[in-house]
């Protein structure tokens, strides 16, 4: 199963993308990036997939919680609550 979104780059040229399930081990290893940026934005997708596919998010929901409650990046903290309850809607 993949799930297929278009990233507004912002610049008029927008991206067509084909996520598969067996992506998100990479995005997961990005939760953990030492850059703030990239840390900031990793739970970004997994919102995405929860507001289309819950139930490829779900097995990441205990450490987007973990995260959400431990992270020193406010914006983590507040974009790993965000992937939570898009899933759980």
């Amino acid at each position: 199963m993949f799930l297929t979104t278009v990233l507004r780059t912002g610049k008029g040229n927008d991206c067509l993308f084909h996520f598969r399930k067996d992506h998100l081990p990479v995005f997961e290893k990005l939760l953990y990036d030492h850059d703030d940026k990239v840390r900031m934005e990793a739970p970004e997708i997994f919102r995405v997939f929860g507001k289309r596919r819950p139930e490829f998010v779900g097995p990441y929901v205990e450490e987007l919680q973990q995260i959400s409650e431990t992270d020193e990046n406010r914006i983590v903290r507040i974009h790993c609550l965000g992937a939570i309850k898009a899933a759980e809607r």
